[in-house]
């Protein structure tokens, strides 16, 4: 996936269990737009394993705003001068 895709990839279920494996994908875009086609592609991916089954997919886009303007903390609050 990490071939094909501009995607971070990482298990993050129990990695004990052989038979099964929880898959974390993250991409980070400039909008939520091609997030949401990255993530699509990904999934459609993963459907399409021979050796698998995608039993479950849950999705959630974060949006920080325009410019990252929803950002709070960090070094936006030092630069707005209300430090810590």
């Amino acid at each position: 996936m990490r071939a094909k895709l501009p995607v971070t990839v990482a298990e993050v279920g129990d990695v004990e269990a052989w038979q099964v494996a929880t898959i974390g994908v993250a991409v980070v875009a400039g909008d939520s737009t091609r997030c949401a086609e990255i993530l699509s592609a990904a999934t459609q991916m993963a459907r399409g394993a021979p050796d698998a089954i995608l039993a479950d997919v849950r999705t959630e886009i974060v949006s920080f705003g325009h410019g990252g303007s929803g950002v709070q903390g960090g070094i936006e609050r030092l630069l707005d001068g209300d430090e810590p």
